[in-house]
């Protein structure tokens, strides 16, 4: 046996013994978690209660992209672009800070559409996702 076949076969015995099976993909296991918690959590055919984060600009587009959908909470920092929202959804309860929004469990959201600047949309993401919500966010051109 060469050192370098020696040396591969021992690293994955090694491997084979360190990580537990299971372990070696944990975006698997949560991807299946979170699927296993939202099934039958939407009948078929039914509409998706949805929050909307940010409702200017790019957030007016995705909010007409899923207005098929029932939109029960809207929230934007600007007051004008909030209530010229809140007249197209009458229904949808109005919130000025997302993690109002977020916390409110009282809305029974099945998920939340983030459009807002470059420095609130990963806090609004990630209190989001914590909250086990399915979450459509658009990340900002960049580089890297």
């Amino acid at each position: 046996m060469h050192r370098r076949q020696f040396l591969a076969v021992g690293s994955a015995a090694l491997a084979s013994l360190v990580v537990p099976w299971g372990c070696a993909n944990p975006g698997q296991r949560r991807a299946a978690r979170i699927a296993a918690s939202t099934a039958g959590r939407v009948a078929k055919g039914s509409q998706l209660r949805l929050a909307i984060v940010g409702v200017a600009n790019q957030g007016g587009s995705n909010l007409g992209a899923v207005q098929h959908e029932r939109i029960v909470a809207l929230c934007d920092v600007d007051a004008g672009y909030l209530s010229a929202a809140a007249a197209r959804f009458p229904e949808a309860k109005t919130f000025v800070d997302f993690r109002e929004l977020l916390s409110d469990d009282s809305l029974d959201l099945d998920g939340v559409v983030i459009s807002t600047p470059d420095h609130t949309h990963a806090p609004a993401a990630a209190m989001a996702l914590r909250n086990g919500l399915p979450t459509y966010l658009e990340k900002p051109l960049t580089h890297t």
